[in-house]
């Protein structure tokens, strides 16, 4: 069985080596544009749209079709040089700078770190690695890093013996960059959440102002197709989630409406998001709650990540043709 949509467990195949990189666009200045050749979508940075449940096509442009459509098939300039998987990238707020997670290619257990890149990748420039497991009997994993308007971390830990497929363990903490600075977890995993929900990770995590954690609370689900078959992981997202980082513990709450929510992304005074098996991009204002569809894809498929309008706005420049 191929490997799934949805995000991967805590080990995967070793045969599955990617990198992150730009395609530059048939218009504007040249500058690149993300984009996604890893066997899950890149989350928080394109929008990108299944035509079938296993599919990976094209980002398509929101807004007016008259801009053009998908982007022809320019070649992709590389962002990363990791002979194993680079992933989860997401803009810093000025654009200054990407995070992502990266494999550790010199330890048989791959550990995944958080990576701080130049908008046009090259050398990292910072990182923060699990510790701890001196003899690589663990999968531990840090992901889906982002960054507040300040410059605060939240990532999301995730931990289980070596070879397992699924995360026995975790958490969603808070921090920095820096290796010895001192880590705040604000939920542990998994939890029933509110919903009645299992919760054990927590994927496109995003920050509202300072104070808010954003994400979506979603399951870790592992299938075989057929007696013998490998193992599949497959992350099925749940609810879309805040934590009120102003209390101690940091009070947890979830968003009217989204059950079933596949990503989320905060843009300004509201919330984008997706839901599974629905083509539209749905955006909820935080104040008073009302909720309209941003962009609809229709018979075109699915929509499965929300953050390509925020990516444009803390990036334009990489952008160029959607100025």
């Amino acid at each position: 069985m191929g490997r799934p949509c949805a995000p991967d467990g805590l080990t995967p195949p070793p045969d599955h080596h990617h990198s992150l990189t730009a395609t530059h666009p048939a218009h504007g200045d040249g500058a690149p544009q993300l984009s996604d050749l890893m066997s899950r979508p890149l989350p928080r940075v394109l929008l990108v749209v299944s035509l079938c449940a296993c599919s990976h096509p094209d980002a398509f442009p929101s807004g007016d079709p008259a801009d053009g459509g998908p982007f022809p098939g320019a070649p992709p300039q590389r962002l990363t040089l990791n002979t194993a998987v680079d992933q989860a990238p997401a803009w810093y707020p000025d654009g200054s700078a990407l995070l992502y997670t990266f494999d550790q290619a010199d330890r048989p257990d791959l550990d995944r770190c958080i990576g701080l890149l130049p908008p046009g990748g090259g050398t990292r420039g910072a990182e923060r690695c699990p510790t701890g497991d001196v003899r690589g009997d663990s999968a531990d994993v840090y992901e889906w890093a982002a960054a507040s308007p300040g410059g605060r971390l939240a990532w999301v830990e995730q931990h289980g013996p070596a070879g397992f497929r699924s995360p026995s363990r975790g958490a969603i903490a808070v921090g920095s960059l820096n290796p010895v600075s001192a880590v705040r977890v604000l939920r542990t995993l998994p939890y029933l959440a509110p919903s009645g929900a299992i919760h054990a990770t927590a994927t496109h995590l995003g920050w509202i102002g300072e104070d808010t954690v954003v994400y979506v609370g979603a399951d870790v689900v592992t299938s075989r197709a057929c007696q013998g078959c490998k193992l599949d992981t497959m992350v099925i997202g749940h609810d879309v989630v805040t934590l009120d980082l102003a209390t101690d513990p940091a009070t947890l709450a979830i968003v009217p409406g989204t059950a079933g929510a596949t990503s989320v992304w905060p843009a300004g005074g509201s919330l984008l998001y997706t839901l599974g098996g629905d083509s539209r991009v749905f955006r909820r204002q935080l104040t008073s709650g009302v909720v309209d569809t941003v962009y609809d894809f229709g018979g075109l498929g699915i929509a499965r990540d929300a953050g390509l309008m925020e990516a444009i706005r803390a990036a334009p420049e990489h952008y160029p043709r959607y100025r």
